[in-house]
């Protein structure tokens, strides 16, 4: 009788484990939700997160086709000061330039909790405190800051996102720097739009989940109602431990849980299949005949005949001539940028004011190189705080940097003159981050890896006794550092100066 009891009790438990999490409503908050005990999980980042939780549907609207719906909701124990980042929240938003339509935050709302005497005290998040920043001309950002937070609080927020963009299928990220308790992602997708998906980290999902059913829509341009299968995705993980720094690793990024889309293809019932993802090739092409990327490259861009002259006077190969152009882009164009793979402007304009951003600065560099008639492509990758690349389909959103790649006598040189630190055929650790492509009419991946780059330092240290001071050492001290440290330490100096380093 015991034995049965016992095996009942921990079904009950089982059972009951999920519901709980799934059963959380905003803001009911009772004191017992502030002990840490009860939570099980790593405390020692400052923070927990309880409960994180997103949702992705698509809907029609009343402009005869789709929204993408994404709600997200989030509960986090504040458990010391090292973990105040995590209330203040930002919400990246898609802006159209060309429609000049934003996808739309609704609903926000977001209240702090202290327990005092014993009393759970509510701090509501003020509409004032909500601001909105331009990012770049492609994208926003929603900004707010938790009220009233601090060591031992509980934040609690939620927000809806309307987007008519359905390329922007809102990833999510399952894993971080602090541990969480559970992590839900739903996502629902007609058949008429095909997704690829991207999944990374080690950590397994507790619950993964498919199920189909039939839903309608209401789009008048394909006959008022259609009918199409729905498949609702459901991954949750839980008791998600925090990813912390180790040595030899690249970058946390590169590991954490994660889950990403992309729009490959529109399939409705008696129309074209539309290949929305198209592969390298079809993607080159188009980057090279953009006017924000490669469309100048090709062109005769006479206005530099005077001043290259000038630059490569004293350069009698093409080797010479390239090293010379590089120096000059890199010691006089100043990079105002330090991300980013199109133009913000032209890059004549960017020659003549010195200055631009990072993929200003390159995509210069480049076309002075072609002017002399030296081999140099665009390379674009993804540095390793924007996380890995895929190597085979071509989601240009994974992408965040462009470097120049010249090819000399037969020999190729990876150049970066946005950083004024760095010398001739280097680049920063940070672009050290696996697959890149070669932007041709055909692309080709080439391996950017922090395996290849090495960084040896080398420390020496001599002690000795002075013979009339017994029991006093003296020595001395040499440190060469290596290739990155170095030019760490120079980036400081230089903007620092010495006596601050």
């Amino acid at each position: 009788m015991r034995k049965k009891n016992f095996i009942l009790l921990v079904i009950i438990i089982l059972s009951c484990s999920p519901s709980i999490a799934q059963n959380i409503k905003f803001g009911n908050i009772s004191p017992k939700d502030f002990d840490i005990s009860s939570l099980h999980t790593d405390t020692s980042k400052g923070a927990v997160i309880i409960f994180d939780a997103g949702e992705s549907y698509f809907q029609s609207n009343n402009k005869n086709w789709f929204t993408l719906v994404f709600k997200h909701r989030r509960r986090v124990l504040i458990l010391n000061k090292n973990a105040f980042d995590l209330a203040k929240v930002e919400i990246p938003l898609y802006v159209s330039s060309s429609s000049n339509s934003e996808e739309a935050v609704e609903k926000l709302r977001g209240s702090t909790y202290n327990l005092v005497d014993g009393k759970v005290v509510e701090t509501k998040l003020s509409s004032d405190a909500i601001f909105k920043d331009n990012y770049n001309k492609n994208h926003v950002v929603k900004k707010f800051s938790m009220p009233a937070v601090k060591e031992g609080s509980i934040i609690e927020y939620s927000y809806t996102i309307n987007s008519d963009f359905l390329f922007n299928l809102q990833p999510w990220v399952f894993q971080g720097n602090y541990p969480r308790v559970w992590s839900e992602y739903k996502v629902s997708i007609p058949e008429f739009f095909e997704y690829v998906q991207l999944f990374q980290g080690y950590v397994k999902y507790d619950i993964n989940e498919h199920p189909t059913r039939y839903a309608t829509f209401s789009v008048r341009s394909y006959g008022n109602i259609l009918s199409s299968t729905v498949t609702d995705h459901r991954w949750v993980m839980k008791n998600v431990p925090a990813l912390t720094e180790e040595k030899y690793i690249s970058t946390l990024g590169n590991y954490i849980a994660k889950i990403e889309f992309q729009l490959s293809g529109i399939n409705f019932s008696n129309e074209t299949y539309q290949n929305v993802m198209g592969n390298w090739k079809t993607v080159g092409e188009k980057l090279l005949e953009n006017e924000n990327f490669g469309n100048g490259l090709e062109k005769n861009n006479n206005w530099l005949d005077k001043e290259i002259k000038k630059i490569t006077a004293n350069a009698f190969t093409p080797l010479q001539k390239t090293r010379a152009i590089y120096y000059y882009v890199k010691n006089n164009i100043k990079c105002t940028d330090t991300k980013g793979m199109m133009l913000s402007k032209p890059v004549k304009d960017v020659f003549k004011n010195n200055s631009g951003s990072v993929a200003d600065v390159n995509l210069l560099l480049i076309t002075m190189l072609r002017h002399e008639n030296i081999n140099a492509e665009p390379v674009i990758l993804s540095t390793r705080n924007n996380g890995l690349a895929n190597e085979f389909y071509p989601l240009m959103q994974q992408y965040n940097y462009v470097i120049c790649l010249a090819v000399v006598e037969n020999e190729l040189f990876y150049l970066d003159a946005s950083q004024p630190y760095l010398g001739f055929n280097h680049l920063p650790a940070n672009a050290y981050n696996g697959a890149a492509k070669i932007i041709t009419a055909n692309p080709e991946a080439v391996y950017i890896s922090a395996d290849n780059l090495p960084e040896i330092k080398k420390t020496n240290i001599t002690l000795f006794t002075d013979e009339k001071a017994p029991g006093k050492w003296d020595g001395t001290f040499i440190s060469q550092l290596g290739y990155d440290e170095s030019t760490k330490v120079r980036e400081k100096i230089g903007t620092k100066g010495k006596a601050a380093f």
